[in-house]
């Protein structure tokens, strides 16, 4: 059922998109930052893993802003990133390697706009298609995505806040926090553990206005 209700969502979130666009798109949006990831994990009888730690990965993104009046924009967007986590077991190294493509609907409500200063936050509705899936552990590689172990995809709703600066009458500047938590279980074979994606995405980005 939850499954169900996110798809509404995210069909209804580009409808809206859609139809914002006829109105013409505000600007153009590229996107380059980092993103923080790891696993939420726990075992069949509820223990938490607390060996898991974060891991860095890159992060690139292209989006489109739509004006819906002088506070409030919508914007569809795509975005590359690196996620997974990596743990140390009897002296030994793991390491998972998941890259996904992010396709989203984000909404922004701008709260501030002091001189050329603006502070902005929202949310955004993600569908994560799984890229690539592996898993390290000493000097042996696994592909779980080939191997069906992972799922090939992710849902998740981002809180985010956004810090803007206007270039000039055609650019401005932004740096972003998105967090993550994927609602779906990312494994497919459920023997009672539970496994979810979370993460720290820090973005820069450059906007360019196309009118």
């Amino acid at each position: 059922m939850k499954k169900q209700l996110i798809c509404v969502f995210t069909i209804l979130s580009f409808s809206l998109a859609a139809q914002e666009a006829k109105k013409g798109v505000e600007s153009l949006c590229f996107s380059m930052g980092k993103n923080i990831g790891s696993f939420s994990f726990s075992s069949g009888d509820g223990t938490k893993d607390e060996n898991l730690q974060w891991k860095m990965g890159n992060a690139f993104g292209l989006a489109a802003e739509i004006k819906l009046n002088e506070k409030q924009s919508i914007k569809p967007g795509l975005l590359y990133y690196e996620t997974g986590a990596q743990s140390t077991f009897l002296e030994e190294k793991t390491t998972w390697q998941f890259n996904y493509m992010q396709v989203s609907g984000a909404y922004l409500y701008r709260f501030l706009n002091k001189g050329n200063l603006s502070l902005r936050a929202g949310a955004l509705l993600a569908y994560d298609y799984l890229l690539k899936a592996e898993q390290t552990m000493g000097d042996m590689t696994y592909d779980l995505k080939e191997e069906n172990i992972i799922k090939s995809g992710d849902f998740s709703i981002e809180p985010l806040i956004e810090a803007g600066f206007k270039l000039s009458e055609n650019s401005r500047i932004s740096f972003e926090y998105r967090f993550k938590r994927g609602f779906n279980q990312i494994e497919n074979k459920d023997q009672g553990e539970k496994a979810y994606n979370i993460g720290h995405k820090l973005l820069f980005t450059i906007s360019f206005n196309l009118k």
